[in-house]
């Protein structure tokens, strides 16, 4: 026999019982057992009364999370009174009743952890296809962004054009490396930046580039060129470029100074730009 027609048999064997008790228990009973599930409808869940289909349905809808709740204790309750006092409550009908509503109940709640995590994993996503939402997209075109913090929002208001030195050392590619020595060692700038026959820009050479190799290209010194030392990973900024770009490129090329071409495609040299200068207007603005 199967687990719930074991447990709804009991209210064929209750009548039994009933049967053998004296009459005014008998009578008391149902009364009792009529009063408790009347208590429990009106009071507490009239969706328990009836067959419970419609419950069923919502159940299987998703609907009335709460009403489920509810169903699943008092359901339970109100049947098993109902047997215990000699009334008929069903078989399948309660089982129905009180399956769908714990399945359903219980599958709601499984569903709260995946949309959460879709929601967070949404919100990461998108913040990394654009760091910018609708709200802050406007202030990030005036120069203040939000994330980055107070320091990036002064840098950001002050462009490579307002700082930048005019002057820088520039050689061409062919000058012999005897000649490029005495330039390297004379000035404020720490870098000479190298250009072709067309005056663009090609890279740069700093003397710690090349200190650590001198000892052992003395012979060679006579025949090497501009050219044969030049770093040509060595970025260049443009004049409307923000102070802030120009310190992740500093961070990220670990230089004191980056050329300043006029554009990229011509990469014509208009100045250089340092570190302590980005630094001495980053003070100023603060002060």
């Amino acid at each position: 026999m199967l687990a719930h027609e074991t447990f709804f048999s009991t209210g064929e064997y209750s009548l039994q019982i009933l049967a053998e008790m004296p009459w005014w228990r008998r009578m008391a009973m149902p009364t009792i057992g009529g009063i408790l599930v009347g208590l429990i409808v009106t009071r507490f869940a009239p969706e328990v009364k009836g067959s419970g289909i419609p419950e069923v349905m919502e159940s299987v809808a998703r609907k009335g999370g709460a009403i489920r709740f509810r169903v699943v204790i008092t359901k339970a309750v109100a049947a098993a009174v109902t047997l215990g006092s000699g009334g008929s409550a069903g078989r399948e009908g309660p089982i129905v009743h009180i399956g769908s509503a714990i399945g359903s109940t219980l599958g709601q709640f499984l569903q709260v952890p995946p949309r959460m995590l879709t929601c967070v994993l949404s919100v990461l996503l998108a913040g990394r296809l654009h760091r910018n939402s609708i709200y802050t997209e406007k202030l990030a075109q005036r120069g203040i962004h939000l994330f980055e913090g107070r320091d990036v929002n002064l840098l950001g208001s002050i462009e490579v054009r307002d700082v930048m030195d005019e002057s820088p050392k520039v050689v061409d590619a062919g000058m012999p490396f005897t000649e490029l020595l005495p330039v390297l060692l004379s000035g404020r700038h720490r870098e000479v930046l190298v250009i072709d026959d067309e005056r663009r820009y090609l890279g740069a050479v700093a003397l710690d580039d090349i200190k650590e190799v001198l000892p052992e290209t003395h012979d060679l010194a006579p025949l090497a060129v501009a050219a044969d030392a030049v770093n040509d990973e060595i970025p260049f900024v443009l004049p409307g470029d923000t102070l802030d770009v120009v310190m992740h490129l500093f961070g990220r090329t670990h230089r004191n100074e980056l050329p300043v071409c006029k554009d990229p495609n011509s990469r014509e040299i208009v100045g250089i730009v340092s570190r302590d200068v980005v630094i001495e207007s980053y003070n100023q603005r603060i002060f």
